[in-house]
């Protein structure tokens, strides 16, 4: 695998292993889906008509809920949308059995909030009378009355000018000074007279004060009952108008509205002491701070639930073109975010074609949730189902985790409230149902298991082939370069010996001895290189062919050491030979066996570093032949132990910081050669103290002739 290229390992690998698993967790998974489709379309076949009876009875429950709010927007206050009878009504609203009312807001057709108070903004007053042509003559009427004190006569300008045809702010305001003139004249039926007039025609008209004409009308109609002690009849007007603003007669924002409220509610507190207890006016006094009351504290909910949950409410109910028909809710609301029940119905008028606004009644959702599980109870006692929801959670029959007693078979939606009911409905099994179950779950998890193994593994495999591979591709391409180097050297200085011989530039015949000489051994070299790299090429291939017999290991190593003694000369090494005592018979071919040995003694010279000792040694041991190579040179860190038999790898020289020569095949030559001969090569090292290579072979019992 390692010899071919990394994108067919890739191929190799998918085609081989991913396929296959991934087809093995595909087919297994879709056997449990399967499994569990047919498991699901048998249960539903055979509970088909318990499933129909549980979904019409539920949704019966939140129909007759719906119809009960529905009844109440057919009443003839919705209809007629009479606010202050609305607001009563709303007030006594306390219940739709068995359901407890928390909450309840009315909304007109602008989506403006009615109830438990008007939802408006600021209304603009008028700032400044206009009196036209008539300017002059109301500052002179005014001059009389408030500066000459000519009350009667100037009573009787305002008399004649209100004659005239003036719009409806001039007219109150000529009422208002009238009255105060009649006042100031002790003439208190006139003033009277003058400010119902007021409350009777110009009600609704805006003053200059900021308040509508009927408010102010009022004020001083109080004012001028209290002056004259009628007591009975300041407490019916002030209740009057203080239940007038209450029920949202006049259009005022909500902040104006309840300073006028509190300012009549303090009058009506101070007249209340003076009127006998058992008036009937008194009791309505009553009825309407208690009323008051109540929309107050009703207020802060009101204005949570129009920040918090108007908006999105109306938007969804737009969305999903609910508007004109009405919807229930089921979810977390404010204040405590508890799951409550939200019902939205339209209000129309008798006929029903005109929407006149909207109720929205909040309900605790405990009533329904017990009907819903009273209806689920009732229908497991008579089928092998169990149903759950999320609204039976301490339910006991709830099904428990692990190998299931009870297996979900499917879950039916409920959309008659939003969000929809989610029920899941279990089928209760039997042991040998379980027992089957069990075994699918088994396989099919097993299936699946394996194939997630088999595609880690082989994910692990490819990473290590394809990273293999790049490193021995980095290999080769050094070898590449390292042969080149190794070529190129001895060429160059043959070139030059031959240069100088051919352009007879030798001085002496000794000067003519040593370059022949030094031209034998740069071609011996680079013989040398050549046979190595062939040897090598044939040893991967399985061609290169041995001559094996018997052979006494001394007798081979003393011939390469002669051999090589000359070489250590050369490089000022010294190379002590210390042979076995006893003959070492083994089975072995001897040029490679010498090879062998040649590329350990090369190695120890090139690594020996500035110790020049080299040690040569046979022995026995363990009834093998040990021949060993011992420097005391730059030494091997145990990294680089583990790969300098591997083909193509150079060890770096971590003193020096640079690389020995040689192209990276020796060592690896040396395993093959071990190999063949069924021996082992081993190395002991350490970094800066030199290294011991070691070949065993199998001792031969026979023995060996000289």
């Amino acid at each position: 695998m390692f010899k071919s290229n990394p994108i067919k390992i890739y191929a190799v690998f998918l085609v081989g292993i991913i396929i296959p698993a991934g087809l093995l967790s595909f087919f297994g998974f879709r056997s449990f889906q399967y499994e569990k489709i047919l498991l699901t379309k048998r249960s539903t076949e055979q509970n088909e008509a318990t499933i129909a009876l549980m979904d019409r009875q539920i949704r019966d429950k939140i129909q007759d809920l719906t119809k009960s709010a529905r009844s109440i927007t057919s009443r003839s206050s919705f209809q007629n949308w009479n606010v202050s009878k609305l607001i009563n009504e709303l007030l006594s609203l306390r219940s739709i059995p068995p359901y407890q009312i928390e909450q309840a807001y009315l909304f007109n057709a602008q989506d403006q909030l009615v109830f438990p108070y008007l939802e408006r903004g600021a209304v603009k007053y008028i700032d400044a009378l206009d009196w036209g042509i008539y300017s002059g003559q109301i500052k002179e009427f005014e001059y009389l009355e408030f500066v000459a004190k000519d009350i009667p006569k100037a009573l009787k300008g305002y008399q004649d000018l209100q004659k005239k045809p003036l719009q409806a702010p001039l007219q109150v305001s000529l009422l208002k000074s009238m009255a105060g003139c009649y006042f100031k004249l002790n003439d208190f039926e006139n003033a009277e007279n003058s400010y119902k007039k007021i409350i009777q025609q110009h009600e609704m008209v805006p003053d200059i004060v900021g308040h509508p004409a009927g408010i102010v009308a009022v004020q001083l109609l109080e004012k001028l009952y209290l002056t004259t002690h009628e007591w009975r009849k300041a407490m019916e007007i002030t209740a009057a108008a203080y239940e007038k603003l209450l029920f949202q007669h006049w259009s005022l924002p909500l902040a104006k509205s309840d300073r006028l409220l509190d300012q009549f509610e303090s009058s009506l507190k101070s007249t209340l002491k003076k009127v006998p207890e058992n008036s009937a006016t008194r009791k309505k006094v009553f009825d309407i701070l208690r009323i008051r009351s109540e929309l107050n504290s009703r207020k802060k909910e009101a204005d949570l639930f129009l920040t918090s949950v108007k908006p999105w409410l109306f938007k969804r109910l737009r969305k999903e073109g609910k508007m004109e028909t009405g919807a229930m809710f089921m979810l977390p609301l404010p204040p405590n975010q508890k799951k409550k029940v939200l019902i939205f119905q339209p209000v129309f008028d008798e006929n029903g074609l005109e929407r006149l606004g909207f109720m929205v009644l909040i309900v605790n959702r405990d009533p329904l949730r017990n009907e819903i599980n009273d209806i689920l109870i009732e229908l497991e006692k008579t089928s092998r189902i169990t149903i759950d929801w999320e609204g039976r959670s301490n339910h006991s029959n709830q099904p428990m985790k692990g190998t299931p007693q009870k297996i979900l078979i499917l879950t039916h939606t409920i959309d008659a409230i939003d969000p929809p009911l989610e029920l899941r409905i279990y089928e209760s099994i039997s042991n040998e149902q379980k027992e089957l179950w069990e075994r699918r779950v088994r396989i099919m998890s097993g299936m699946i298991g394996l194939s997630l193994l088999v595609i880690i593994i082989g994910l692990f495999v490819m990473t290590y082939a394809v990273r293999r591979e790049a490193e021995i591709a980095g290999l080769k391409t050094g070898f590449v370069a390292n042969v080149s180097h190794e070529l190129r050297t001895p060429l160059s200085t043959i070139t030059y010996i031959a240069e100088k011989l051919k352009l007879s530039r030798v001085r002496s015949k000794e000067d003519a001895a040593n370059l022949y000489e030094m031209l034998f051994d740069e071609a011996r070299r680079l013989q040398n290189l050549i046979e190595n790299t062939l040897d090598f090429s044939k040893m991967l291939q399985k061609k290169k062919k041995y001559h094996t017999h018997k052979i006494d290991l001394n007798e081979v190593v003393k011939t390469v050491f002669d051999r090589f003694e000359t070489k250590a000369r050369q490089h000022n090494s010294n190379v002590n030979l210390k042979l076995s005592e006893k003959p070492l018979p083994i089975n072995a071919d001897i040029d490679t066996l010498m090879q062998a040995i040649l590329n350990l003694l090369d190695n120890a010279l090139k690594y020996s570093g500035d110790s020049k000792e080299i040690m040569l040694h046979t022995s026995i041991v363990h009834d093998q032949a040990l021949v060993s190579v011992e420097d005391h040179g730059i030494g091997i860190t145990p990294a680089q132990q583990k790969r300098i038999f591997e083909k193509f790898y150079r060890a770096e020289d971590p003193l020096a910081r640079r690389s020995a020569g040689g192209v990276g095949l020796g060592l690896s030559i040396v395993k093959e050669i071990m190999d063949v001969h069924k021996g082992s090569i081993e190395v002991k090292s350490e970094l800066g103290k030199g290294s011991i290579f070691s070949l065993k072979f199998p001792l031969v019992k026979e023995s060996v002739r000289s």
